[in-house]
């Protein structure tokens, strides 16, 4: 929560798609490139395929943690998504909308 109480209020989106699915890869990288162009703050919770070479799946582009550092926070695995919705940092959430 440190990496959020550094940022201005409602400038941070947050972003995850749930635990029972996997973004394939070419929609992970297509969110990827687009977090990255974008300029934004924001926190991307990323749930890691099931297998390490499951090349269906996705996950981070080689150096985008790098690229993004200072700026975006990317989270593998479980995330505490109700503590980052309530903070003030956040002023958008990005999601599949299942819930």
């Amino acid at each position: 929560m440190s990496w959020l109480d550094a940022r201005e209020d409602n400038t941070v989106v947050y972003v995850c798609f749930g635990s029972q699915s996997v973004l394939t890869k070419e929609q992970t990288l297509a969110l990827a490139s687009g977090l990255e162009k974008s300029g934004v703050h924001f926190v991307w919770a990323v749930k890691e395929p099931v297998q390490e070479d499951d090349s269906t799946r996705g996950n981070i582009l080689d150096g985008f943690e790098d690229r993004v550092a200072g700026r975006g926070l990317v989270i593998r695995g479980w995330a505490p998504q109700v503590a980052v919705l309530r903070h003030r940092a956040v002023g958008a959430f990005l999601t599949h909308c299942g819930w």
